[in-house]
């Protein structure tokens, strides 16, 4: 089957899971692009869709490219400042997976991790703090802690997983494509 990932990366997290699932990959041709080069995906069996979180979901690039699917079956991954296990993870890659079956397209699976947030973020939190606001945003000595955590992932289990889980779905796709002929 042909693959092609396609993905939006802000600070290195999600480009790294793109490039696990795509150096991964080992059953028919493949291509790997920036959402940002509007790449051409007519050629893929699947295509895998990968953002960072931006407000709950996929950064503005990725929903729109994933609108713009049709008729293609999808896997979506994504990385977020946040435990990738937690209903805040499983929301934000969720509705990446939402917003690409209204598109019409069929959703064959998806991976979430955790990943460092931006530096300058964590500023932005701690002035917010500093000046009093009540954002849910805003710094505290709990967060810092996640945050430092954070700075580890994603990590190469998380790589190997995201690369294991997407061969997993193309396989079942390729066996379930055996079944039908």
């Amino acid at each position: 089957m042909n693959i092609h990932v396609v993905y939006s990366s802000l600070t290195g997290n999600t480009e790294k899971v793109a490039k696990a699932i795509y150096a991964g990959y080992k059953g028919g041709e493949k291509l790997i692009s920036k959402i940002k080069e509007k790449p051409d995906i007519s050629a893929a069996d699947i295509v895998a869709v990968g953002y960072w979180v931006d407000k709950g979901g996929p950064n503005t690039e990725a929903m729109k490219f994933l609108e713009s699917i049709k008729g293609k079956k999808v896997f979506v991954f994504a990385t977020l400042a946040y435990f990738a296990d937690s209903e805040h993870g499983f929301d934000s890659v969720n509705k990446g997976c939402e917003i690409a079956k209204e598109a019409g397209n069929e959703v064959i699976g998806h991976f979430v991790c955790s990943g460092p947030l931006d530096p300058a973020m964590i500023e932005r939190f701690k002035k917010m703090a500093a000046e009093g606001s009540t954002d849910h945003h805003a710094y505290t000595a709990e967060k810092g802690v996640r945050y430092e955590m954070t700075k580890a992932h994603p990590t190469k289990t998380e790589l190997a997983l995201a690369s294991e889980r997407f061969n997993e779905r193309v396989e079942m796709q390729r066996r379930i494509a055996e079944l039908k002929k």
